[in-house]
């Protein structure tokens, strides 16, 4: 009994080991432009996974400098993943966020390395 206590007990502290703890921040943005996650062709564009490039007015210091496909530079820019719909531009947008520069590597066929990668927790 007590050898089976003590492998309930291990198995119980492993699982909890495995989980990854995030830093969870507020943000503040505005949607500057879009990225395909999926890069299959196959799906219809609200099925697609995307990457919401966002100018962030807070935190004002995680992101860098980017220009979107018109022409417009921006500043304090990451792309946004896991938000579950389809982003349109100039929308305003805020919630939770954590970083995760690899999940572009994980998540994505597509991969653009030159924004840092954040994940939506909460959008409001």
């Amino acid at each position: 009994m007590k050898r089976l206590l003590f492998i309930l007990f291990v198995v119980i502290l492993l699982s909890a080991a495995c989980k990854k703890k995030v830093d969870e921040i507020e943000f503040a943005g505005t949607v500057v432009d879009c990225r395909e996650c999926t890069g299959t062709g196959t799906t219809s564009l609200s099925e697609m996974d995307w990457g919401w490039v966002i100018a962030l007015q807070y935190p004002d210091s995680m992101g860098v400098d980017y220009t979107n496909s018109e022409g417009q530079r921006f500043k304090n820019v990451v792309v946004m993943y896991g938000t579950g719909s389809l982003p349109k531009q100039n929308q305003k947008v805020s919630g939770k966020l954590y970083r995760d520069e690899n999940y572009a590597n994980s998540y994505c066929r597509i991969r653009f390395k030159d924004l840092p990668q954040t994940v939506c927790s909460k959008l409001n």
